[in-house]
Formats: C-alpha cells, sequence, structure tokens
C-alpha cells in the first residue's frame, strides 16, 4: 500500500531562523499594514490591523521567543487560532 500526502508549508524568516506553517492553518499572507497601538501595552503585541473588517491583534514572533528585534517591513501573516 503507497499512501501519499501532500501538505502545504508556508516557510518564512525571522531574524536567522527558518519557519514554517502549516498552510491549512494560514487564512492569508498580505504586503505589511498599518498597525495601531494598543490601549493597553501587552509585552508580546506589537499592536492591531484591520482585516476583513476586524481589528486583530499583531502578535511579535521576535519578542515571543526572545529573538533580537527584527525589520518589521515584512508581509503579515493571518493564521486561524480559533481551534488551537
Amino acid at each position: 500500500m503507497i499512501i501519499q500526502s501532500n501538505i502545504e508549508i508556508l516557510v518564512f524568516n525571522l531574524g536567522e531562523y527558518t519557519l514554517g506553517l502549516n498552510g491549512e492553518e494560514v487564512i492569508e499572507v498580505v504586503n505589511s499594514q498599518e498597525i495601531s497601538p494598543l490601549e493597553k501595552k501587552c509585552v508580546l503585541l506589537d499592536g492591531k490591523t484591520f482585516f476583513r473588517g476586524e481589528d486583530v491583534p499583531v502578535v511579535s514572533l521576535d519578542k515571543k521567543w526572545g529573538l533580537p528585534s527584527t525589520k518589521k517591513n515584512g508581509s503579515l501573516i493571518f493564521v486561524n487560532i480559533e481551534d488551537a
């Protein structure tokens, strides 16, 4: 029996690291959008952005994983985390 599986992986760079996300969980990748500050500061959030009619928090992966700050001029990746 031969089992074939096609898995799509979104590969991206974060500083010197190359990371991947399961393509089934990625909603959309968009060019950088304006990120507005939050009323209350949260260490892991860079702010919020407007996506598909809703304010969405922007998580800073470099802060989350304790990496040196990276340039903030890349793309934003929107991931489905409702079922996480």
